[in-house]
């Protein structure tokens, strides 16, 4: 069994170089191996995030799994643990809590958190803390917050200052870490800043009056563009002489820290200051566009910049756009200056209407999951807003927006796995919805209905479709209205009742949305229900041309459900290899989607079909999965389905307890007792004739060699190269060109030893000697053994499925050859040069291959399958424009001229980003033909 990775969520990427700190990482690391909490305290500036990046890059290589979970922009203590599930890659849940998941998945797996900002969420992190410490012995925490957390066991660390110059010499103040940072920072903005004996004594003077602390010195060496260090340190002077002489109780270095902020925040002209005070009403980080919208300041891109270069701002680009955020500290130091400035209400206002805005523009296109990835990223980076906007409509009353807000964002809840949080805030706003417009109440009863469905709330689903389906039947809004007839459906327990909802919905996507996601939507579940009738027919017609509108717009919720549903229709037929094809292709989508529900629905099939091909050990395996996936999610088998699945799994042992990772490469595994059972009812695995040997190679994508015994395991990865090498060269390869390929400087006799014990071991991991032959010199794989490789087959497969494509246009060979590609050969392995050759070639007759099949499609005017070969092809290359021509010209003729008009954006943008360029005018005069009246 193939064991998936251990999650790994990495530390934030430095810009900047980090100064000195050698001892402090050596102290909090010793710790560590001691400890099992450490949290590192201190003042908002004194660098507790940035020692805990570096300690943990230090550190996590000796973990399995890590995960870093900024705190920041999180305002509710009841998601602290759903953060920190979230960020470990688990999903939410509906039988158990977020940290008793993680206890449960993380109880035997060595795991370093690292928890960032923890001050404003002490009790929450220190209870997520204790609980995870408690429950998880091999769990390590290192955490950075102003205070300690109290949690047993813990050791608290506090982060010193800088070191400071012992005299104020040029040499003595580069030789401490305060100057080495004030001179790095300052030549960030001012190249030809040098240090000179001149003016390191103010150098000096500013680090001491500073206290060390890092974020003081990174802001007064900022201010170098416009002052001299002298200068600089004269200011500080003139401010502390009044903080000293009052506020004694206070701790020194938050005064010290508040009185730079407030040095810095004077130097600003009013124009920056106002736009300083008025981002802190933005949670997490914020693109340019939403900065313009929300505060209402001319020329917002000039004075962001400026606060940029005076490193008030941090920007970072994130997926080709610049994002933005202040630290957090001075976060709070703005929002305190907004307050002041009696501008917080007007501020938030905005702030949640452009948020609200933002998603609810969006919401067709996040209708149906996670379909496309940009959008997803950006909406992602605006969690923390949304939330902040969700916030303030609940606080202030505006149940509008609140309930907009929370029907636009309800899809993103589902492909993020947020489904708690979205039911928590769905009901707190629909509990007003009497007091909003029909149109915005009935959206958030229909989300309503599907969140209640996601986490088990079944009792919940019939009421929330039936209220949003009275509602929106007067508000011309045909979308939504087939929306909540399709969960109207699915609620509705008379199979009679249901069809009729199913075709009403249907009959409106078709007339207004047609090729949508919302009519896929609406075919897949009246498909379900089909195939819960036994009406196979209609239930494949159904399906079928789901899947079809998923392919044609590239969606991969669209594409796997569907997909997983026909798996289980030829499992009734007994179509038992065709069905494993259809479910383990849908399970890949899925996973890759990080779709827990997608998951389980081609798991309990690949059960099925276990059992059905004389597996009970590897069905109860699987099913012990689906049961733990059903548990997350609140989704109770039914009766029948419980008496169905105990029937399955009543023979076989108790199954070993996996992980969602872990149990879907299990079931992706090649199944040996598959063959032979096609087209067939149950029957017994087919006994291995005797003598016979196979080895199965699967190197398109990602590297998998196994017998039928399960996957081999490798001790060293030379030997495993050397058998793909000769199985690249079946008529056999000598020591000498091995040694040529694998050890090119080596010596004849540093050859000799490395190729035999390579060999050895090749041998060794395969079970004998009689694997690899030798004759006339020749090294090669035994002919007797029966070598299923990929890489081979494709060719071979793909030359004569374009041969008969030629000669009578079939497809159906073509098709099948292009399903072997996973990927370039061996594309995630480390090996010599010797595969490059052939990794191009295939790739090649991959792509001739789907320029072929595209254009044979396109002239049968078979236009969904024409797209879906234009879309490999432009997912294996951004740059080929023939590809996007042909996918355009596709997308027309399905009548879908959004597709078209975003496929051109999307290519323009592709080229100009990557070659400087413009599309071709054979590209723009095609696009323009295609959106003309």
């Amino acid at each position: 069994m193939t064991t998936a990775p251990a999650p790994r969520a990495g530390c934030p990427v430095q810009l900047t170089t980090f100064i000195g700190r050698e001892r402090e990482i050596a102290a909090v690391d010793d710790l560590l191996q001691s400890t099992r909490l450490v949290t590192l305290t201190g003042v908002g500036g004194a660098g507790k995030t940035r020692l805990a990046a570096e300690v943990a890059a230090r550190v996590t290589p000796r973990f399995e799994a890590s995960a870093w979970v900024d705190l920041a922009s999180l305002s509710d203590p009841a998601l602290v643990a759903e953060l920190v599930a979230a960020t470990l890659g688990y999903r939410e849940e509906g039988g158990r809590s977020a940290v008793q998941t993680m206890v449960h998945r993380l109880c035997e797996c060595d795991t370093f958190v690292i928890l960032d900002n923890c001050e404003h969420l002490v009790d929450a992190c220190a209870e997520v803390a204790e609980t995870l410490l408690k429950g998880c012995p091999s769990v390590c925490i290192l955490a950075t917050s102003r205070e300690a957390l109290g949690v047993p066991g813990e050791q608290a660390w506090l982060v010193p200052p800088l070191s400071l110059p012992a005299r104020t010499t040029a040499a003595e103040v580069l030789g401490s870490e305060a100057g080495r940072l004030f001179l790095e920072r300052a030549r960030a903005v001012l190249p030809a800043f040098s240090l000179d004996d001149a003016n390191a004594p103010a150098v000096a003077q500013i680090g001491r009056r500073l206290d060390g602390i890092p974020l003081a010195i990174e802001l007064a060496a900022a201010r170098v563009r416009v002052l001299a260090p002298q200068q600089i340190a004269a200011r500080l002077d003139d401010s502390f002489k009044l903080l000293i002489s009052s506020g004694r109780s206070t701790v020194p270095r938050h005064r010290t820290l508040r009185e730079t902020i407030d040095w810095s925040h004077a130097l600003l002209d009013p124009a920056e200051a106002a736009l300083f005070r008025r981002l802190s009403v933005f949670a997490g980080t914020f693109s340019l566009d939403a900065v313009e919208a929300i505060c209402p300041d001319d020329g917002v891109l000039d004075i962001l910049s400026s606060l940029v270069d005076k490193s008030l701002v941090v920007m970072e680009t994130v997926g080709g756009e610049a994002r933005y955020r202040l630290l957090e500290t001075l976060r709070q130091y703005g929002h305190d200056r907004l307050t002041a400035a009696d501008e917080v209400a007007d501020l938030r206002r905005r702030h949640a209407q452009f948020f609200t805005e933002l998603v609810a523009a969006r919401e067709r296109e996040m209708f149906g999951g996670a379909g496309e990835p940009e959008l997803t990223a950006r909406l992602v980076a605006e969690e923390g807003n949304f939330r902040a906007a969700g916030d303030w409509a609940h606080e202030t009353g505006d149940h509008t927006t609140s309930l907009r807000l929370c029907a636009a964002l309800h899809w993103h809840w589902y492909a993020r796995g947020h489904f708690r949080e979205g039911w928590k805030r769905l009901q707190a706003a629909l509990a007003h919805a009497e007091a909003v417009p029909p149109l915005h109440a009935g959206k958030a009863h229909v989300a309503a209905a599907m969140t209640a469905r996601l986490i088990g709330a079944l009792d919940q689903v019939a009421p929330n479709a039936a209220r949003a389906v009275a509602l929106l039947r007067d508000q011309n809004d045909p979308w939504h209205l087939s929306y909540a007839l399709v969960f109207l459906g699915v609620s509705t327990p008379d199979p009679a009742a249901a069809e009729r909802l199913f075709v009403e919905a249907t009959g409106l996507a078709r007339a207004h949305a047609p090729g949508s996601v919302l009519l896929a939507f609406g075919l897949f579940w009246h498909g379900v229900l089909a195939l819960n009738q036994r009406d196979l027919d209609a239930a494949e017609r159904l399906l079928s041309e789901n899947h079809a509108i998923g392919r044609a717009l590239g969606h991969p919720p669209a594409i796997a459900f569907p997909l997983s549903m026909l798996g289980h229709v030829k499992l009734q037929r007994g179509h038992l290899e065709a069905a494993a094809a259809d479910l383990r292709g849908a399970l890949r989508i899925h996973a890759d989607n990080r779709d827990a529900l997608g998951c389980f629905w081609s798991l309990e099939g690949l059960a099925r079909l276990a059992h059905l091909s004389g597996q009970p050990e590897r069905a109860a395996q699987i099913l012990a999965g689906v049961r733990e996936l059903r548990d997350q999610i609140g989704a109770a088998w039914s009766s029948q389905e419980k008496q169905e699945f105990a029937a399955l799994g009543a023979s076989s042992p108790p199954p070993r307890a996996l992980t969602l990772p872990e149990l879907v490469a299990y079931a992706l595994e090649p199944s040996p007792g598959l063959a032979g059972a096609v087209e067939a009812p149950p029957v017994a695995p087919p006994k291995q004739a005797s003598g016979t040997r196979h080895l199965t190679i699967r190197a398109l994508g990602a590297l998998q060699i196994s017998q039928p015994a399960g996957p081999l395991i490798w001790a060293s990865a030379k030997p495993r190269e050397l058998l793909l090498f000769i199985l690249c060269h079946p008529e056999g390869r000598t020591r000498e060109q091995v040694g040529l390929a694998f050890w090119p400087e080596a010596s004849i006799e540093q050859v000799r030893n490395s190729f035999h014990v390579t060999l050895h071991r090749l041998r060794k991991t395969l079970g004998g000697a009689h694997w690899v032959t030798l004759s006339n010199d020749q090294y090669a794989v035994d002919s007797r053994v029966a070598v299923d490789f990929d890489a081979s087959r494709f060719e071979r497969d793909v030359t004569a499925g374009l041969a008969r494509l030629r000669k009578d246009g079939d497809t159906t060979l073509l098709e099948e050859a292009l399903t072997l590609y996973g990927g370039d050969f061996l594309e995630h392995e480390v090996v010599g040069d010797w595969h490059l050759e052939l990794r191009d070639r295939l790739r090649n007759k991959y792509v001739g291959a789907l320029v072929a099949l595209g254009e044979r499609h396109m002239k049968r005017e078979r236009w969904a399958d024409a797209a879906e070969a234009w879309r490999r092809l432009v997912a294996r290359d951004e740059l080929d424009e023939r590809a996007y021509r042909g996918l355009m010209t596709c997308y027309a003729k399905l009548g879908e001229r959004s597709q078209v008009q975003q496929l051109y954006q999307r290519v323009e943008r592709v080229l100009q980003k990557e070659l400087e360029t413009k599309p071709a005018a054979e590209t723009v005069q095609l696009y323009q033909r295609l959106m003309s009246p």
